[in-house]
């Protein structure tokens, strides 16, 4: 799957696309869902909400002179 496809797919816009310094595809196995935290985030997530159904955004906001990393799950 060629990196624009999974774009669209996620309704990321060009403007967002283009603001982002890096962006990376990776394949939805078991691997890539338990290296990215993925399978964590969604885990937690339904544990204490609901399961989810559909796509959802996972934003990491990281600063490297900062004691505290900050995961958003967004469910649309």
């Amino acid at each position: 799957m060629h990196i624009n496809d999974a774009l669209e797919h996620f309704g990321i816009t060009n403007e967002e696309f283009a603001e982002a310094k890096a962006v990376y595809k990776c394949t939805n196995s078991q691997f890539y869902k338990e290296k990215t935290g993925v399978e964590h985030m969604v885990g937690r997530y339904e544990e204490e909400h609901e399961k989810i159904k559909g796509k959802v955004r996972i934003i990491i906001d990281y600063d490297t002179d900062f004691s505290e990393i900050v995961t958003r799950l967004i469910s649309r």
